[in-house]
């Protein structure tokens, strides 16, 4: 319409738009859940992965935008009455299971209670008794954690607490608790987001430096001083003494393999300790590690005369394991008793099948060399640890072998136990749990008839 050649705007447009901010703001509470849950988990992407504030606060935008946007009916056409009424109550725990399932690390949705809404596959993984339906208390055994979750209940509290577990294996943990429900949070509403992460590697990393410098001092200490020592008896009185040289420069050779061999074992034994939490899985045949260990180590034993006997398990056997370490741990034993024990003697590898409640492979390592005497077979495995000094010294011993042997071993849950009597030798002897799958399928395949 037109007065006096003006155009006047309908009288209805205004109420029109007013009407349409009203559905928005109708479809976007309704569908609050979700925009609060990506808002969660774009502050912690951002926290703790560098996501960019601005992407994360677009994102949060436009789905904030596209929740009050989308029509409650279908697109298309209307939705009968029964779909619209179904929509309207359905459980926004849905959405954010599958949000969660998309983190990198355990998370769970917890009622105000403490009761476990939803988790993701991490946290059941970390937590094997967590249930849906329990409390959260009857999975973890954190106090740390349990009084966080308790004070987000009470005070709608946001807390980061770190946690430190001891066993299977040492390891430490950062957790975040953040309320994420309304004030009034219904027994069955998303009240509680937990959030773990695994800070086991960085503070393994931080120790290791500590324990490098230390340990790494102390042992180098001595032939780095013998070999400066020599340095300067060559620049001064033997300058121009041609033997004297000569020997100075053998000494200093060996005492500089020494450092390197000390140098060798220290970073072997860091590598095994950042992965100690890390349990392999990949089956491996145990009786062709041990003949690959006696044959790598054969004509160090014939050069003093010594005789390696393997005795393998009848068929093949396996463990749950990572080859490269069941090589060095077998590599340190048969090193060692080829090393300390008697010249012109023997090494006997046994394998064998130990029963009990899990089922276990034992390998023994045995010589006839002098023997340890019983004070000492507590601390063998400690760093550093020798019974005599200067022999170990002077066979090329670091201190270091049954130190990494045990922390292999321990990554594999595996055990070591060492008897020895002064004058009758010795004998390690390994505990590994056998793949029984693997071993079972190998013998299952060895037992069909050969086809015709």
């Amino acid at each position: 319409m037109s007065v006096d050649g003006q155009t006047q705007r309908p009288e209805d447009e205004t109420p029109r738009i007013l009407r349409r901010l009203k559905r928005w703001r109708r479809r976007l509470y309704l569908r609050r859940w979700l925009v609060a849950v990506v808002g969660l988990i774009t502050l912690i992407y951002a926290v703790f992965f560098g996501l960019n504030p601005l992407i994360g606060l677009t994102g949060v935008a436009a789905v904030a935008f596209a929740a009050g946007a989308l029509p409650r009916e279908g697109i298309l056409k209307p939705r009968p009455a029964r779909d619209r009424d179904r929509d309207r109550v359905v459980d926004p725990l849905d959405a954010i299971g599958r949000l969660i399932d998309g983190l990198p690390e355990p998370a769970m949705v917890l009622s105000r209670q403490g009761v476990v809404l939803r988790f993701n596959t991490q946290a059941a993984q970390a937590y094997t008794a967590l249930n849906s339906g329990l409390p959260v208390s009857s999975a973890v055994r954190h106090p740390q954690l349990l009084d966080a979750i308790d004070s987000a209940a009470s005070h709608h509290r946001h807390q980061v607490v770190s946690i430190n577990e001891v066993v299977p294996v040492e390891r430490w943990l950062s957790a975040t608790v953040s309320w994420i429900g309304p004030p009034a949070a219904g027994p069955n509403d998303p009240a509680i987001f937990v959030f773990l992460r695994d800070l086991t590697e960085q503070e393994r990393i931080g120790q290791m430096r500590a324990d490098f410098v230390a340990n790494a001092s102390h042992e180098l200490k001595t032939p780095l001083a013998s070999v400066l020592g020599f340095i300067e008896t060559l620049r001064g009185p033997a300058r121009e003494d041609e033997k004297a040289r000569e020997e100075f420069l053998g000494v200093m050779a060996r005492e500089a393999e020494r450092m390197k061999r000390v140098i060798n074992d220290l970073l072997s034994l860091s590598r095994v300790e950042m992965k100690a939490h890390l349990r392999p899985t990949d089956p491996v045949e145990i009786n062709e590690v041990l003949d690959y260990v006696r044959g790598s180590l054969e004509r160090l034993a014939a050069e003093r005369g010594i005789s390696i006997d393997l005795q393998p398990l009848d068929g093949p056997a396996y463990v749950p394991g990572e080859r490269e370490g069941l090589i060095q741990v077998f590599e340190n034993l048969v090193n060692n008793a080829i090393k300390y024990g008697r010249e012109g003697g023997f090494v006997r590898i046994v394998a064998g099948r130990e029963g009990g409640k899990e089922p276990m492979l034992s390998v023994a390592v045995i010589d006839n060399g002098p023997g340890i005497s019983e004070e000492h077979l507590p601390r063998l495995t400690e760093r550093f640890y020798r019974v005599n000094v200067a022999d170990s010294r002077d066979r090329g011993g670091t201190g270091l072998g049954l130190s990494i042997v045990k922390h292999v071993l321990n990554r594999h849950r595996g055990q070591l136990r060492i008897a020895s009597k002064p004058g009758e030798g010795s004998r390690f002897t390994v505990l590994l749990p056998e793949h029984e799958q693997a071993s079972a399928e190998t013998q299952d395949a060895g037992s069909l008839p050969e086809r015709v």
